[in-house]
């Protein structure tokens, strides 16, 4: 029989801290979105207090419907704020406060395609602790669509998360083990950020595994050009080629300017988007046919290297990714 899930740990009144010697400064401030007058619980978050209705809390989290069913005292026991208890909780006050947004503003009928960053990890994170499991599977399914598996998935998604709220990902992902988003969300970060950010942005133990797959998929693209820049000069031009003569030597021109092998300032990989006429400018004199071949080796490259992307990283292949989650 497998052992029961543990409550995640909320700190009882006794813990409360009432050190006279703290400063004015270190008290902590009400919520200014979320201190309810009619509020009866106050939930203390680092150093901000939040005052809100029990009714609430216990009608969207399994954690705290079981602490409210426990037959209190008549007479409070622990610290009171404004006659109402105060509970600690051991999270992130921004996380909280995305929290009770959507609580209590129904963010719950937000498009789903426009989560922000902050408020999926914090529906992931404080969905899976206070068993909330419909914000837990939202934000899961969020996740899943920005970093599919799935390469023809992967060329949709819109370029709109902030660098931090990669790092809080990459965070996350590892902490909770959600394996399958890993490989889109490293190769993302990699493409947006130089050596030395990666350096300062990340934790030591998951920087090895970045920086060694960053390295590997750089020298991939690399190793892929040198073979068809040399099948390019070995090979005759396009069987429709206009100018087979002057062709030849334009296609090599032309196929070591593409984008996915350019490293960009910093550093960095080509983030293995779908090719697009802007941003892979080829030299007007190169033919139609011979763009065309180009085309079709820059696809190759770009399915290939997505189905090496997790061995890149260490974390196997595709097929063999799954998600631990309880």
């Amino acid at each position: 029989m497998a052992p029961p899930t543990k409550r995640p740990r909320v700190e009882t009144d006794e813990e409360m801290s009432d050190d006279s010697s703290d400063s004015e400064e270190s008290l902590p401030e009400h919520s200014s979105k979320f201190w309810l007058e009619d509020g009866n619980i106050v939930l203390q978050v680092e150093q901000t207090l939040f005052r809100v209705h029990g009714s609430m809390l216990a009608r969207h989290s399994e954690v705290f419907k079981d602490m409210f069913s426990i037959p209190q005292p008549s007479k409070p026991q622990g610290a009171m704020v404004e006659n109402c208890p105060v509970i600690h909780l051991s999270d992130a006050a921004e996380d909280v406060e995305e929290i009770l947004s959507i609580f209590y503003d129904n963010m719950k009928a937000v498009d789903r395609r426009e989560i922000p960053a902050s408020m999926a990890i914090a529906m992931f994170r404080l969905g899976k602790k206070y068993q909330i499991d419909y914000l837990s599977e939202e934000a899961l399914e969020a996740f899943r669509k920005d970093y599919p598996t799935d390469l023809k998935f992967w060329d949709p998604v819109s370029d709109t998360i902030i660098t931090g709220a990669r790092v809080a990902l990459i965070k996350l992902a590892h902490e909770l083990s959600l394996r399958t988003v890993l490989p889109a969300l490293y190769l993302d970060f990699v493409s947006m950020n130089g050596l030395s950010d990666i350096f300062e942005r990340l934790d030591t133990d998951i920087l090895k595994t970045v920086v060694t797959g960053r390295d590997r998929l750089i020298l991939h693209l690399q190793q892929e050009k040198c073979r068809y820049i040399i099948q390019i000069i070995q090979n005759k031009p396009a069987i429709f080629c206009c100018d087979s003569a002057e062709c030849k030597s334009r296609r090599v021109n032309a196929f070591e300017e593409l984008s996915l092998w350019r490293l960009w300032d910093g550093n960095m990989p080509h983030d293995l988007r779908v090719w697009t006429e802007a941003g892979t400018k080829l030299p007007r004199q190169v033919c139609s046919s011979c763009k065309k071949q180009i085309r079709i080796i820059f696809d190759k490259v770009r399915e290939d290297t997505w189905e090496k992307l997790p061995g890149f990283f260490n974390l196997g292949r595709w097929e063999d990714l799954e998600d631990d989650i309880p």
